[in-house]
Parts: structure tokens; C-alpha cells; sequence
């Protein structure tokens, strides 16, 4: 059986009460709700505030020895 035929045949063509669906209402039952609209930049830079101002048990900033590059030597 081919994938159509055994979609066709798991998809209800009918409400409870015997009226025949149209295809718009049954396309509006299988899509999903989109995701709320959100800037991407705006999440990244929160996560980035956050890692930058995460401090261990005794106060101190975790990320302060990786803000500047090393010396060479």
C-alpha cells in the first residue's frame, strides 16, 4: 500500500456527525500553531548576559580569565 493510500485511509473524511469535512478544515486540523515571533539577536544577546555575569558559590565571575586572550609567552 502506498504511503498516500494508508494516509488517505488513517484520515477521518467525516465529523461525529456524518457531514463530509472540507479540505480546508481538514488541513487546518493537521497544521500547528505557529511560534510566537521572537528576534533571534535579542536571544542571543540575553544568553550572553547571562553566561557573562554567571558567578560560582563565592561571588566570583566564571568567565573573567576567558574575556582576554593570553599573552603569548
Amino acid at each position: 500500500m502506498s504511503k498516500r493510500s494508508r494516509r488517505a485511509s488513517a484520515v477521518s473524511d467525516t465529523k461525529d456527525d456524518d457531514e463530509p469535512l472540507s479540505p480546508t478544515a481538514v488541513q487546518s486540523k493537521r497544521r500547528k500553531k505557529s511560534a510566537p515571533t521572537v528576534d533571534p539577536s535579542d536571544v542571543i544577546h540575553d544568553l550572553y548576559e547571562v553566561i557573562r555575569n554567571h558567578k560560582n558559590t563565592e561571588g566570583k565571575v566564571l568567565c573573567e580569565p576567558f574575556i582576554r586572550a593570553p599573552k603569548r609567552r
